[in-house]
């Protein structure tokens, strides 16, 4: 592998810190299949685009552009991170990994990795609903993962059951296409995920909420 991509660290598969970002670009990013060179991220957080900066430039040397990207009506910034690297490109979808709002998929990890890479897809995609108790305190009600891959949040479902996390996927219909919803919503499943992904969730509110005071 350092042969033929040299310019990529030994060790860097067996990071926490790259799966992060494997996670969230799968979810709210792209990457140049064609021509090979980019890799983008947008986000209206600005802190998850940092952050994925950040991690790019320790893991490889590189430098993340970032820019703001106003639309209208002009109510929030878009931020937008893009890496130019063919080398890096080319091995990362060299690894079999996909992306795309129907085409990504689910690495098979090790659980040590597949939190943090859980965490990345949740800060891009996930969601938390919640709900308020007989005594008006604010508590988790749900844990939601959305996409318009059913087939990829099935493999999600089936390796977190061999972590012995129960999931339900809904379907919704929506023009012009369906989404799907991974949904934890039993206690257990929470609080485990409170307690195990929560620490690598960046997303400033969702990492607020992941808090054993908000489970039930």
């Amino acid at each position: 592998m350092n042969i033929k991509f040299p310019l990529i660290k030994e060790g860097v598969l067996r990071s926490p810190e790259f799966w992060w970002p494997i996670g969230i670009v799968q979810g709210d990013g792209f990457v140049d299949t064609v021509d090979k060179e980019e890799i983008r991220l947008t986000s209206v957080n600005r802190e998850l685009i940092l952050h994925a900066a950040g991690l790019i430039s320790s893991l490889f040397g590189l430098e993340a552009r970032v820019r703001v990207e106003w639309h209208k009506p002009r109510i929030k910034p878009q931020f937008r991170l893009a890496v130019y690297s063919k080398i890096l490109v080319d091995w990362i979808l060299h690894l079999g990994l996909k992306f795309g709002m129907r085409k990504w998929n689910v690495p098979s990890l090790p659980e040590s990795l597949f939190l943090p890479y859980l965490a990345g897809l949740f800060d891009a995609e996930g969601s938390l609903i919640m709900s308020r108790n007989r005594r008006n305190q604010k508590k988790i009600r749900q844990i939601i993962i959305y996409s318009t891959n059913r087939r990829a949040l099935a493999v999600l479902s089936r390796t977190l059951s061999r972590l012995h996390i129960r999931t339900s996927i809904l379907e919704r219909k929506r023009r012009p296409h369906y989404d799907y919803e991974l949904r934890m919503s039993k206690g257990v499943e929470k609080k485990w995920f409170v307690e195990e992904v929560g620490g690598f969730v960046h997303h400033p509110r969702k990492r607020r909420y992941l808090n054993s005071i908000y489970l039930p």
